[in-house]
């Protein structure tokens, strides 16, 4: 009987125009990855090994408020599969270790690369949310689970152009 409540839910929304995907997001917690951070940080001060601290920027565009006590979401950046912590906001406006993130709202994956893994304006596929373990409902919550997004060195104070293709 659930099968046909939902098939009938999802068959309305479609039928008012609305895609699968974000008729679904109207009943749960849907994250979406929205940008990319990183800077250089010493790994080790006594051997001079470097590894870069990033945090890949992620918003809650559903109706539900992603609440979980299991901080840790696996995420893919290029080709590299990691582990990352999530990060939500605080009343005060800083971001806590697995803090709620509310409809509408912004938190953070934080994570480990080997240096020079990223580079400053580079362009980059970033997948959040491997394990299909932070958000609910059904799979089609899952694909805009990844963006491809620039690169920001957070010690550089330039932008990054985004140029229109060339011309054939």
């Amino acid at each position: 009987m659930k099968t046909q409540i939902a098939w009938f839910a999802g068959a309305a929304f479609v039928a008012m125009g609305m895609s699968p995907t974000r008729a679904w997001a109207l009943f749960g917690v849907d994250l979406v990855p929205t940008g990319l951070r990183f800077t250089e940080v010493v790994n080790d001060d006594v051997t001079g090994s470097y590894a870069q601290s990033v945090h890949i920027f992620i918003k809650n565009t559903g109706t539900g408020a992603w609440d979980r006590s299991n901080a840790t979401m696996s995420v893919a950046i290029g080709d590299t599969v990691v582990k990352g912590v999530i990060y939500g906001p605080t009343a005060g406006g800083g971001f806590v270790l697995g803090g709620r993130i509310a409809p509408g709202k912004r938190g953070f994956v934080s994570l480990s690369l080997p240096s020079g893994t990223l580079h400053h304006c580079q362009r980059v596929r970033v997948r959040i949310d491997l394990g299909h373990e932070h958000q609910t409902l059904i799979r089609a919550l899952f694909l805009n689970d990844s963006a491809v997004l620039g690169a920001l060195d957070t010690t550089r104070s330039t932008a990054c152009a985004m140029l229109p293709p060339p011309h054939r």
